[in-house]
C-alpha cells in the first residue's frame, strides 16, 4: 500500500517519499548467506514451526474452495524458496517424498498432472476454472523446481531416494511429464520444467543422465530454446 500511495501521489503531481522498512510477517525471512550455512542443520533437526507451516498448507489445499486451494499452492511457492523461507528444506521434503505429509506431495502432483482434479465440481463449472488451473499448474512446476534446488543445495538424501523411485522414473512418471512440458514449450511452464531437469542433471548419477538422453531430452531442449529465444530469455538460457 505504501508503494501504491506513492505512485498515485506522483500521478497527481505530488511527491511522497517511500520509507523502507522491514515488513513484519508471519514468516521469518533471513538472508540467503545465513540460510546456506544453517540449511544442513535444519535437515538434521527439523523445528516445530516447520510442521505447523506444513499443516496450515494441508488445511488450505483440503478445503472445498478454489481461493483457499490457490492460496495453498502460492504458500508452497514461497515456503520452498530457500532465499526467502527458513523452513524451505522441510517443506521441500514434504513436496518431494511426502515425509509425514503425503497430502502436500499428492496435491503438487495433481496440480502438475491434472490441476482440474484439485477443484470442486462446482468450481469447475465456472469460467475462471481454466485460468486458475493454468496458474496452479505453473506454480506447481515452480514449487517442484524450488524443492529440487533446495534439497540439492542441502545435500540431503531425500533427492537420491526420489530419483530412484518408480513415481519419478517409471512410465508416465514425473520425469516424463517434465520432458513433455519442455517439448510443448509453453514458455512459462517450460522454464520451470527446465529448472527441474537442470537440478536432476546436476545431482544425478550417470545412468540417469543417459536415461534422460534416451527419452528425448536433447530434442526437447532444442524446441524450448527456439521458443525461449523469441519469447522467454530465461528459458533460452
Amino acid at each position: 500500500m505504501k508503494y501504491v500511495k506513492a505512485i498515485l501521489a506522483s500521478a497527481r503531481g505530488g511527491e511522497q517519499k517511500i520509507i523502507k522498512e522491514t515488513l513484519s510477517s508471519s514468516l521469518t525471512y533471513i538472508p540467503a548467506s545465513i540460510l546456506s550455512s544453517n540449511v544442513k542443520e535444519e535437515c538434521r533437526q527439523p523445528a516445530e514451526p516447520n510442521a505447523k507451516c506444513i499443516m496450515h498448507i494441508e488445511e488450505l489445499v483440503n478445503k472445498n474452495r478454489s481461493d483457499a486451494v490457490l492460496l495453498g499452492i502460492e504458500s508452497l511457492l514461497l515456503l520452498t524458496d530457500q532465499e526467502r523461507s527458513h523452513v524451505s528444506l522441510s517443506v521441500a521434503e514434504a513436496v518431494l517424498n511426502g515425509t509425514g505429509h503425503s497430502v502436500i506431495k499428492d496435491f503438487v502432483h495433481k496440480c502438475i498432472r491434472c490441476p482440474r482434479s484439485t477443484l470442486s465440481q462446482e468450481d469447475n463449472e465456472f469460467e475462471y476454472a481454466s485460468w486458475q488451473c493454468a496458474i496452479m499448474h505453473n506454480i506447481a512446476l515452480a514449487v517442484l523446481g524450488n524443492s529440487l534446488q533446495t534439497a540439492y543445495g542441502a545435500e540431503c538424501p531425500v533427492l537420491s531416494s526420489v530419483l530412484q523411485s518408480e513415481e519419478w522414473l517409471g512410465q508416465s512418471g514425473i520425469v516424463d511429464v517434465l520432458l513433455s512440458e519442455l517439448s510443448n514449450a509453453d514458455p512459462h511452464d517450460a522454464y520451470h520444467a527446465a529448472r527441474c531437469l537442470n537440478t536432476l542433471l546436476d545431482s544425478a548419477m550417470p545412468e540417469l543422465k543417459t536415461e534422460l538422453i534416451e527419452r528425448g531430452l536433447p530434442r526437447a531442449m532444442r524446441v524450448s530454446q527456439k521458443v525461449g529465444n523469441r519469447r522467454h530469455s530465461l528459458l533460452a538460457q
